[in-house]
């Protein structure tokens, strides 16, 4: 039981290395946007990419507030994690 749910967890780090997300959101003239971008946020973008993830998994210390790309840690257990690419974008 425990070595298939470590098995689904390096699958799906491997799947996360080739995907990444954009988020929309409404952004001042400096770069900063309306609101902030949250681990809620980044789950319903990969949900929408047909890729179901607990938003407790991923790692953000805080909010996202500024336009840009974005290096976001999807930790499944202590020994595996993977970097997501968060785009996120004015409008």
């Amino acid at each position: 039981e425990r070595a298939k749910i470590e098995e689904d967890h390096k699958k799906m780090a491997e799947l996360l290395k080739t995907v990444s997300v954009a988020v929309a959101r409404k952004a001042g003239d400096a770069g900063r946007i309306f609101g902030s971008v949250t681990t809620k946020d980044i789950a319903e973008a990969l949900a929408a990419q047909n890729i179901n993830l607990d938003r407790k998994l991923i790692q953000l210390s805080d909010p996202l507030r500024e336009v840009g790309t974005h290096e976001v840690t999807i930790r499944f257990s202590r020994d595996i994690s993977v970097d997501l690419k968060v785009n996120v974008v004015g409008i």
